[in-house]
């Protein structure tokens, strides 16, 4: 997995190191053998660099987890502080869908003890529903909880919803004709 504190596809050496992973794998016969994953929140594929990169990708039949964890723009900016728009979202998820298995990866949680709006499910399923709609295809959604404390300033604030809840949530997107693997 290409991950970290940071987004991974903003270095210079992204697609170099994608190529060159390839060359490795193929060397110890573990080409294809390997799931390749690039854990991203897409706000760069709009770039040449980023999607020769994940050409790369998935030439390696490796797949992108495009990390969405809020769709309405007051929320993103609550849960990721980061300003951008659904539709910039919406814009980059079908690009990135089109250059590479795409999985929607996206945490959910409790804030201050107060579970998801309504709203903020509606609109992420809205979301997924439009998405599709306009051609992006995914490989699915991976729905998970929190899973460790967070190292975010505000993590006191942070609680895991139940796995009755993200199992319910886990079903409304299913019901959307996506695979969801749920982890609570």
């Amino acid at each position: 997995a290409l991950s970290g504190n940071g987004e991974p596809s903003s270095s210079r050496a992204f697609h170099a190191v994608l190529v060159l992973l390839q060359e490795v794998l193929a060397e110890f016969d573990l080409l294809h053998k390997i799931n390749v994953v690039v854990i991203s929140n897409g706000s760069l594929v709009l770039q040449k660099p980023v999607q020769l990169g994940l050409q790369q990708l998935e030439k390696l039949k490796g797949s992108l987890w495009f990390k969405i964890d809020r769709v309405q723009q007051q929320d993103i900016l609550r849960v990721n502080q980061v300003v951008q728009t659904p539709a910039q979202i919406q814009q980059q998820l079908l690009v990135a869908s089109r250059l590479c298995s795409t999985w929607i990866q996206t945490c959910w949680f409790m804030q201050d003890g107060l579970l998801p709006s309504a709203e903020e499910v509606s609109a992420y399923l809205q979301f997924l529903t439009a998405s599709l709609r306009l051609g992006v295809v995914l490989e699915g959604v991976l729905l998970y909880g929190l899973a460790r404390p967070s190292l975010q300033p505000e993590a006191s604030r942070l609680q895991p919803v139940s796995a009755e809840w993200l199992e319910n949530f886990a079903a409304q997107i299913r019901s959307l004709g996506l695979i969801v693997k749920c982890t609570p």
